[in-house]
């Protein structure tokens, strides 16, 4: 499905090398830079993926029910009964102050109390694999408030396999599979959580929580995912292949998704090797985009560029530990229970980890810095921080929660420092 930005308003908009017409639809083949131009609120997307529920403000001295016109389109909007409009008509009504945006929950409890339990609810989650694996916390939450509701999960195609198979989801579709103006409620969490700066220091959850309702009825913060029988096999084929001892095995995820998030090699290295002195077997993995610096030894086993997100997933589920830098590797480790020692850098772990409790942040606490809120770093070397977390460090942090057999632990609330 080919999606379109229309602009709308004024004559011309640039960015980069494109510029954007009155009136001239334009393709946008990159996601991330459709979410950030319609959030101008001077581009209207085709085929629409973003709509809010309205309803004129009960104070204002006017009828119950009156007529606006948006671009030549005529809307009833009632006090009473939200309206279902596009991103761009409520960008042109906001201005005028009559208005207000109406919680989706509040517009499911609308329909269940008119007796429409099984309305059909779409919620749209693309861009990172651990923001998608995220989301299924809130879903799961809307699950048990609304069991009859139809709920289809939509995502890109790559992330499908990782939650197709949810027992509380009742269908999972890639983004261009579908027209939300077909649902009942259609709720876009793609660009929620980024409209919000770094700074602002929420969990992503709470975040997608609050793309509901402002006060989200949380029963259980948990995310999900669930192993497929032919990863299962596969793993078990691989492990009884290079794990001949059946020794514990421990993952290792070297790199994140940018420099300043990735581990030292060499830190990475030194504990490998007291990891495997210790008894355990090691897996590590990564991608095509970062040089493999780490060399076979025995009970060792490199994966490097030939895993499939799901066979990843397995691997986690079936450790005894993970070792990784921020990233999605350590979501899915809690959604197997699997304990997870983190690195973070940039990024302050109390809004990450709040929900895991057997996760094990470890920070470059020492740096004055540290958390930058991955803001641009002055530093000659943009992985500075990464650098203060070594070999030594890991090693501490692993014999820690090794001896204690990784238990459960609360994680402090996260007080931000004011910021100017």
């Amino acid at each position: 499905m080919k999606r379109t930005l229309t602009l709308r308003t004024g004559l011309s908009y640039s960015i980069g090398s494109t510029v954007y017409r009155k009136d001239e639809p334009k393709p946008v083949e990159d996601d991330q830079m459709l979410y950030r131009l319609i959030h101008t609120g001077m581009f209207e997307e085709s085929p629409p993926l973003c709509y809010y529920y309205i309803r004129r403000k009960k104070n204002l001295p006017c009828g119950a029910q009156r007529l606006s016109h948006i671009d030549g389109k005529f809307l009833m909007i009632s006090d009473s009964h939200p309206q279902k409009i596009t991103r761009y008509q409520w960008s042109k009504l906001d201005s005028s102050g009559q208005f207000e945006i109406v919680p989706p929950c509040e517009v499911m409890d609308i329909l269940v109390n008119e007796g429409r339990n099984d309305f059909s609810l779409l919620i749209i989650r693309d861009m990172g694999a651990g923001d998608v694996i995220i989301a299924t916390d809130a879903v799961y939450n809307l699950r048990q408030r609304y069991p009859n509701a139809k709920i289809t999960y939509a995502t890109s195609e790559r992330y499908v396999c990782l939650i197709k198979n949810l027992e509380f989801i009742d269908n999972v579709v890639s983004i261009g599979e579908f027209d939300p103006a077909e649902y009942d409620i259609s709720v876009n969490l793609c660009g929620w959580s980024e409209q919000y700066p770094l700074c602002a220091k929420v969990h992503r959850s709470d975040l997608f929580g609050q793309a509901f309702s402002d006060n989200f009825n949380w029963g259980e913060h948990k995310v999900f995912l669930k192993l497929e029988q032919e990863d299962e096999e596969w793993f078990e084929g691989l492990n009884k292949i290079h794990n001949t001892e059946s020794k514990p095995v421990i993952a290792v995820q070297p790199y994140g998704s940018s420099g300043h998030r990735s581990l030292d090699p060499l830190a990475v290295n030194q504990v490998i090797d007291w990891l495997i002195s210790q008894g355990f077997f090691v897996i590590v993995y990564g991608q095509s985009q970062w040089p493999n610096l780490f060399h076979d030894r025995p009970n060792m086993l490199c994966l490097w560029e030939a895993l499939s997100i799901t066979q990843v997933v397995t691997i986690i589920a079936h450790s005894s530990l993970l070792i990784c830098p921020d990233s999605s590797g350590y979501h899915i480790a809690a959604a197997f229970d699997t304990p997870s020692i983190v690195v973070f850098t940039t990024i302050h772990e109390g809004v990450r980890v709040s929900y895991y409790p057997r996760c094990y942040p470890l920070r470059a606490t020492e740096l004055n810095c540290s958390p930058c809120w991955d803001r641009p770093c002055g530093a000659p070397s943009s992985s500075n921080c990464v650098k203060n977390i070594t070999g030594k460090r890991l090693i501490q942090k692993c014999e820690e929660v090794i001896s204690q057999d990784f238990p459960y632990i609360t994680h402090p609330d996260y007080n931000p420092p004011e910021w100017n």
